[in-house]
Protein backbone atom coordinates (compact mmCIF):
# COMPACT_ATOMS: atom_id res chain seq x y z
CA UNK A 1 0.00 0.00 0.00
CA UNK A 2 1.26 3.50 -0.88
CA UNK A 3 1.90 5.78 2.07
CA UNK A 4 0.27 9.06 1.14
CA UNK A 5 0.55 12.32 3.04
CA UNK A 6 -3.22 12.62 3.28
CA UNK A 7 -3.38 9.22 5.01
CA UNK A 8 -1.09 10.45 7.78
CA UNK A 9 -3.05 13.65 8.44
CA UNK A 10 -6.22 13.43 10.46
CA UNK A 11 -9.37 14.56 8.67
CA UNK A 12 -10.48 18.12 9.12
CA UNK A 13 -13.30 17.62 11.56
CA UNK A 14 -13.79 21.22 12.64
CA UNK A 15 -16.87 22.37 10.73
CA UNK A 16 -15.94 26.09 10.85
CA UNK A 17 -12.57 25.25 9.28
CA UNK A 18 -14.21 23.20 6.53
CA UNK A 19 -16.55 26.10 5.88
CA UNK A 20 -13.56 28.45 5.80
CA UNK A 21 -12.01 26.42 2.96
CA UNK A 22 -15.34 26.26 1.13
CA UNK A 23 -15.78 30.03 1.51
CA UNK A 24 -12.23 30.61 0.26
CA UNK A 25 -12.87 28.48 -2.84
CA UNK A 26 -16.20 30.12 -3.64
CA UNK A 27 -14.85 33.65 -3.16
CA UNK A 28 -11.77 33.00 -5.32
CA UNK A 29 -13.85 31.34 -8.01
CA UNK A 30 -16.31 34.25 -8.07
CA UNK A 31 -13.46 36.78 -8.17
CA UNK A 32 -11.94 34.95 -11.11
CA UNK A 33 -15.31 34.75 -12.82
CA UNK A 34 -14.99 30.98 -13.23
CA UNK A 35 -17.68 28.34 -13.02
CA UNK A 36 -17.37 25.17 -10.99
CA UNK A 37 -17.12 23.27 -14.27
CA UNK A 38 -14.17 25.42 -15.38
CA UNK A 39 -12.33 24.73 -12.12
CA UNK A 40 -12.96 21.01 -12.51
CA UNK A 41 -11.88 20.96 -16.16
CA UNK A 42 -8.73 23.03 -15.63
CA UNK A 43 -7.50 21.24 -12.50
CA UNK A 44 -8.26 17.61 -13.23
CA UNK A 45 -9.94 17.18 -9.85
CA UNK A 46 -13.08 15.04 -9.89
CA UNK A 47 -16.41 16.82 -10.05
CA UNK A 48 -17.63 15.07 -6.90
CA UNK A 49 -14.56 16.11 -4.91
CA UNK A 50 -14.69 19.75 -5.92
CA UNK A 51 -18.41 20.04 -5.29
CA UNK A 52 -17.93 18.44 -1.85
CA UNK A 53 -15.17 20.94 -1.06
CA UNK A 54 -17.35 23.90 -1.99
CA UNK A 55 -20.13 22.42 0.14
CA UNK A 56 -17.78 22.28 3.14
CA UNK A 57 -17.20 18.52 3.14
CA UNK A 58 -13.42 18.44 2.97
CA UNK A 59 -12.31 15.17 4.55
CA UNK A 60 -8.59 14.58 3.94
CA UNK A 61 -7.74 16.47 0.77
CA UNK A 62 -4.87 15.39 -1.45
CA UNK A 63 -2.23 18.14 -1.32
CA UNK A 64 -1.70 17.94 -5.09
CA UNK A 65 -5.40 18.52 -5.70
CA UNK A 66 -5.52 21.47 -3.30
CA UNK A 67 -2.43 22.92 -4.99
CA UNK A 68 -3.95 22.54 -8.46
CA UNK A 69 -7.13 24.32 -7.39
CA UNK A 70 -5.12 27.05 -5.65
CA UNK A 71 -3.04 27.64 -8.77
CA UNK A 72 -6.07 27.90 -11.01
CA UNK A 73 -8.02 30.17 -8.66
CA UNK A 74 -5.05 32.31 -7.63
CA UNK A 75 -5.22 31.29 -3.97
CA UNK A 76 -2.07 31.41 -1.86
CA UNK A 77 -1.62 27.73 -0.85
CA UNK A 78 -0.73 28.87 2.67
CA UNK A 79 -4.13 30.53 2.94
CA UNK A 80 -5.75 27.26 1.84
CA UNK A 81 -3.74 25.32 4.44
CA UNK A 82 -4.88 27.75 7.13
CA UNK A 83 -8.50 27.50 6.00
CA UNK A 84 -8.19 23.71 6.20
CA UNK A 85 -6.97 23.98 9.77
CA UNK A 86 -3.36 22.98 9.15
CA UNK A 87 -1.60 25.23 11.63
CA UNK A 88 -1.88 28.89 12.48
CA UNK A 89 -0.94 31.99 10.49
CA UNK A 90 2.35 32.27 12.42
CA UNK A 91 3.30 28.78 11.21
CA UNK A 92 3.22 29.99 7.61
CA UNK A 93 4.50 33.54 8.11
CA UNK A 94 1.40 34.69 6.21
CA UNK A 95 0.01 38.13 6.60
CA UNK A 96 -3.49 38.80 5.31
CA UNK A 97 -3.66 40.81 2.11
CA UNK A 98 -4.79 44.38 2.50
CA UNK A 99 -7.73 45.40 0.34
CA UNK A 100 -5.59 46.84 -2.46
CA UNK A 101 -3.37 43.76 -2.75
CA UNK A 102 -6.40 41.46 -2.64
CA UNK A 103 -8.10 43.52 -5.36
CA UNK A 104 -4.98 43.35 -7.55
CA UNK A 105 -4.76 39.57 -7.08
CA UNK A 106 -8.44 39.12 -7.97
CA UNK A 107 -8.11 41.35 -11.02
CA UNK A 108 -5.03 39.50 -12.30
CA UNK A 109 -6.82 36.16 -11.83
CA UNK A 110 -10.02 37.29 -13.59
CA UNK A 111 -10.46 35.22 -16.74
CA UNK A 112 -12.90 37.77 -18.18
CA UNK A 113 -10.12 40.33 -18.67
CA UNK A 114 -8.40 40.11 -22.05
CA UNK A 115 -4.71 39.27 -22.35
CA UNK A 116 -4.15 42.82 -23.63
CA UNK A 117 -5.94 44.25 -20.60
CA UNK A 118 -3.90 42.11 -18.20
CA UNK A 119 -0.66 43.07 -19.98
CA UNK A 120 -1.59 46.75 -19.64
CA UNK A 121 -2.32 46.30 -15.93
CA UNK A 122 0.95 44.44 -15.33
CA UNK A 123 2.84 47.18 -17.20
CA UNK A 124 1.15 49.90 -15.12
CA UNK A 125 1.86 48.05 -11.87
CA UNK A 126 5.50 47.47 -12.82
CA UNK A 127 5.88 51.17 -13.66
CA UNK A 128 4.27 52.25 -10.40
CA UNK A 129 6.48 49.87 -8.41
CA UNK A 130 9.63 51.11 -10.14
CA UNK A 131 8.64 54.76 -9.55
CA UNK A 132 8.06 53.98 -5.87
CA UNK A 133 11.43 52.23 -5.57
CA UNK A 134 13.18 55.19 -7.16
CA UNK A 135 11.41 57.60 -4.80
CA UNK A 136 12.35 55.48 -1.79
CA UNK A 137 15.95 55.21 -2.93
CA UNK A 138 16.30 58.97 -3.37
CA UNK A 139 14.88 59.59 0.13
CA UNK A 140 17.16 57.07 1.86
CA UNK A 141 19.64 58.71 4.21
CA UNK A 142 23.19 58.54 2.96
CA UNK A 143 25.60 56.61 5.11
CA UNK A 144 28.98 58.19 5.89
CA UNK A 145 31.92 56.95 3.86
Amino acid sequence: MVDRYCDRVPPVADAPRSRAFADLLRAARAARGASQEQVIAQTGISRATYLRWEAGDVGRPEPAQVTAVCRFLGINPSHAALALGFGEAADYNVEPDDDLVADIRRTLANTKISATGLAALRHALAGALEAWRMAMHSRAPHEPN
